[in-house]
């Protein structure tokens, strides 16, 4: 990973397309959901981080 980004950051699950959380847990689920597509569709992920000046992808 990129030394530059702080270790809070570099440990956890991949986000998925489908969640294996709680079903009381909506706000995960919309998370991990919103993250997997972001990963996935580049162009979504730009346009919707485009306006925070911060890079899409690997």
């Amino acid at each position: 990973m990129n030394s530059s980004v702080p270790d809070l950051l570099t440990q956890g699950d991949p986000a998925r397309l489908f969640p294996v959380l709680a079903d009381t847990s909506k706000e995960g689920w919309a998370t991990s959901i919103l993250l997997a597509c972001i990963s996935i569709i580049d162009e979504l992920g730009g346009e919707l981080l485009k306006g925070t000046g911060q890079r899409v992808g690997c």
